[in-house]
């Protein structure tokens, strides 16, 4: 087999699908590589890599210093007891990352000569080295360590959480792939590796490492490696995300890793809720969290439940369940809330209110940062305001004033895109006064929503509740009509097509598998639909990479779904495996397979309209009008199939299908733009501003480079398509004038 002649390929539209897949697989890619340049550690510095400016490498050292200082710390108890070397190899090692620390503070130093206490801390690594020398205590040295890396946190403002939630399913690929051939499948330092390997590989799994370790220092020991050591950096190998997730992951090995959250007492639960956050678990060792769980933790005296088992569902489960906070600020102050305003699952406008001062607070110390100089830094400070700070506001306010969640996610993109060097303070500042305007209004709504009422902040009154319908719920609200009613119609020619030839051959009976395959396929549909949207818990950055990137994969199905059903070619080859799969089946007397060939057919159908309610659901301004379309639409799907066959209603399928495919293409064209325009939003793709261009969401039209590159691209491809149709339907009917002439000579 041989490959085809691209020049006699008979359907390029497949082959220009291809073209959009790659151009949108490219654009994604690169918003990848961004957001992994601009992803946070401590104090928003980039990893450091050869070559880069000295600003990036300064924070390459940071990362170092903070991990040699927890290495010290953690394993010096292992090296020296009671004032006596115990393990050489170890004590050689750890005199050494003394000397190391000092070398790289005085990097870091040099590249921010302003910051504060700069000889204190440095004094602090000469005390540390001096103790490390002088044999002194395990707790004499811990002390010092644990003083030097809080001196430095507190200096160079570093925040020790991840941008994102941590996932148990990276965690677990991660180590598999990259952890159990030296440590074991369990982490107990036994892998098939191990004994070809000296020093021997670490023993996650004992009480013993646990108690001097955090998830901290295993994230800074996986980005830089240990020197003189079998252990390589991973930081080329595994994303920041992957990173953070397998550090949680082995601090959780040396406990009982059936303990969840769900375990403890409610009233245990919650105070932890409200007091832990992902950035004290990942500071903390677990000797360092069991004694602030028993000083902190007022209903732990109340219960029977272990503080040994707090600890291990505080490591094991709270880092990958979602629900603690990030930043220790983004805790809620205890004694503040009243119960009228009480923040829960039953007021959702509270939730939003406190979210948006939590993304005020944090545009603050970005545009703090701004005026230091550092923009770099300020663009991560921003993004994480953002994606940590807004998104948990961003459902509920949609639903109620969708025009003031996209006023502030521009205002986002605008004022990210002033924090350069080459922008005026001016203009900077004017800038981020529009967006307070902006979470102003987000701010009114959220608080109107918080005491049970919805109002427009405008100028309209005279009531409690305005209930407004923009114009962009119209578009959202006939897309979603268009979804339904077209992939339904589709699904239901083709099931009447296999029912009419079982007719044809007398085998009404065999119908019923007929109608089990397509129910289930229904089922099934529903059911990848509940998956998407409420089992896969996203958060931050990652939600944004996935909600754009389901967008584009459903501008491009459109797209190409738009053009299939217009080719005859595509038509006929579809008809005839139904029909030839129908009378197989019929004639070899398993008529068991026809439910698996509807449930093909239909199944097809619904997955293409899951992809795209959920990428319309992801832009939509109001959940109210989709919801209002697909009624709607299926409503009047049901009605013409019921009268096409129960009353012999006939429709103008050619005329159906052309315009339908026309409008699919618009809406691709329009999703087309919303993807790109996501991935700006999220801090994926630097905006490239078009000064002249208005933003009119209703059509996806920014004023971006960016996304009016791709929707000219899409609109390329689709007028060629075209003109090669018409072309090709020209030749045709040449070509059957032709014949004709013959035939009449």
């Amino acid at each position: 087999m041989g490959f085809k002649d691209i020049s006699k390929t008979r359907h390029p539209a497949k082959f220009l699908v291809w073209v959009l897949l790659a151009f949108i697989a490219h654009t994604v890619s690169s918003g990848t590589a961004l957001a992994e340049a601009n992803s946070t550690f401590g104090a928003g510095h980039d990893p450091g890599r050869n070559g880069q400016k000295p600003q990036t490498i300064a924070a390459a050292n940071m990362r170092q210093l903070m991990s040699l200082v927890e290495y010290i710390g953690g394993d010096y108890p292992r090296a020296v007891n009671g004032g006596k070397v115990t393990n050489q190899t170890e004590y050689e090692e750890i005199s050494q990352f003394t000397t190391a620390a000092l070398e790289a503070f005085s990097f870091v130093a040099k590249a921010r000569p302003k910051t504060a206490n700069l000889a204190s801390i440095e004094q602090e690594l000469r005390d540390l080295r001096d103790a490390v020398a002088e044999k002194m205590s395990a707790q004499q040295v811990r002390s010092l360590a644990r003083s030097a890396r809080e001196h430095l946190i507190d200096a160079f403002q570093l925040t020790l959480a991840p941008a994102q939630v941590p996932q148990r399913a990276l965690a677990n690929v991660a180590f598999g792939s990259n952890c159990s051939s030296c440590h074991g499948d369990s982490g107990r330092g036994d892998g098939v590796l191990s004994g070809k390997i000296n020093p021997r590989p670490r023993n996650f799994a004992s009480s013993e490492f646990a108690a001097g370790n955090s998830p901290f220092k295993t994230f800074n020991v996986l980005h830089t490696g240990v020197a003189g050591t079998p252990m390589a950096s991973f930081a080329d190998r595994l994303s920041t995300n992957e990173l953070w997730s397998l550090s949680f992951w082995i601090s959780g090995l040396a406990h009982d890793q059936s303990v969840t959250m769900s375990a403890l007492p409610v009233s245990v639960r919650e105070e932890l809720k409200s007091k832990v956050s992902l950035e004290h678990l990942s500071r903390a060792s677990d000797e360092e969290l069991a004694s602030w769980v028993q000083a902190n933790v007022q209903s732990l005296s109340d219960s029977k439940i272990a503080l040994a088992t707090v600890v291990a569902a505080l490591r094991v489960d709270a880092p990958f369940d979602g629900n603690f906070a990030r930043k220790s600020e983004d805790l809620p102050a205890l004694g503040t809330v009243s119960s009228s305003e009480s923040i829960g699952p039953s007021n959702p406008g509270a939730i939003s209110a406190k979210a948006i001062n939590a993304t005020r607070k944090a545009i603050s110390e970005a545009m703090a940062v701004a005026t230091e100089g550092d923009f770099e830094r300020a663009r991560s400070k921003l993004l994480d305001a953002y994606l940590v700070g807004f998104e948990p506001a961003e459902k509920t306010l949609r639903a109620a004033d969708p025009d003031a969640v996209a006023a502030v996610e521009r205002k986002f993109v605008a004022l990210r895109s002033t924090l350069a060097r080459s922008v005026s303070s001016i203009d900077r500042n004017n800038a981020l006064s529009a967006l307070d305007q902006a979470l102003e209004r987000a701010l009114v709504t959220s608080k109107a929503l918080s005491n049970r009422q919805v109002t427009s902040p405008g100028p309209a009154q005279g009531s409690d509740l305005v209930i407004r319908i923009p114009h962009k719920a119209i578009g959202d609200f006939l897309g979603s009509f268009l979804i339904i009613f077209r992939e339904g119609f589709e699904a239901f020619l083709i099931i009447a097509a296999l029912l009419a030839a079982l007719g044809n051959m007398g085998m009404p009976a065999a119908r019923k598998w007929i109608h089990a395959g397509w129910g289930l396929a229904i089922v099934l549909g529903v059911a990848t639909f509940f998956l998407l949207n409420h089992v896969v818990r996203l958060s931050g950055m990652e939600r944004e990479m996935v909600e754009s990137i389901a967008t584009g994969l459903a501008a491009v199905v459109l797209f190409y779904v738009g053009f299939w059903l217009l080719s005859q070619a595509e038509r006929s080859h579809w008809d005839k495996f139904i029909r030839g799969g129908a009378k197989q089946a019929v004639t070899s007397g398993k008529v068991w397979t026809l439910a698996g060939l509807a449930f093909i057919a239909v199944y097809r159908e619904a997955a293409e309209t899951v992809l795209f309610y959920n990428a319309l659901s992801n832009s939509a301004s109001s959940s109210l009008a989709v919801t209002g379309g697909f009624v709607t639409g299926a409503a009047s799907l049901a009605g013409i199939c019921i009268a096409i066959q129960h009353y012999g209603l006939r429709m103008p399928l050619r005329k159906f299908f052309l315009c339908t495919s026309f409008l699919m293409v618009a809406l691709s064209i329009i999703l087309a733009g919303k993807a790109v325009a996501e991935l700006i939003e999220s801090g994926m793709l630097d905006p490239i501003r078009v000064g002249a261009i208005p933003s009119v969401e209703f059509l996806g039209i920014y004023p971006y480079a960016q996304t009016l590159g791709t929707q000219g691209l899409f609109l390329a491809i689709a007028a060629g398509i075209w003109a090669w149709k018409r072309q090709a339907v020209a030749k045709s009917a040449s070509l059957s004038l032709s014949t004709a002439d013959r035939s009449g000579n």
